[in-house]
């Protein structure tokens, strides 16, 4: 999975694999999460939003299984 770099103060890159809906989410403090079940349009609209840390906050850390 390809890894983007993002530019957040809590978040270094993020990765999304289509096939399995897999979310991979590196986080600068050094941690690495993975999160089933995301949709691509979620995953678009985090790449593309103006804060990506707390769109992963919002919509991502509580809502899918990680």
């Amino acid at each position: 999975m390809e890894m983007k770099k993002v530019a957040s103060s809590q978040i270094d890159s993020v990765g999304y694999d289509a096939k399995d809906a897999l979310l991979s989410v590196q986080f600068i403090s050094g941690g690495e999460y993975h999160y089933r079940g995301v949709p691509e349009h979620i995953y678009d609209a985090m790449m593309s939003c103006e804060s990506v840390g707390k769109f992963f906050s919002q919509h991502i850390k509580n809502a899918f299984q990680s």
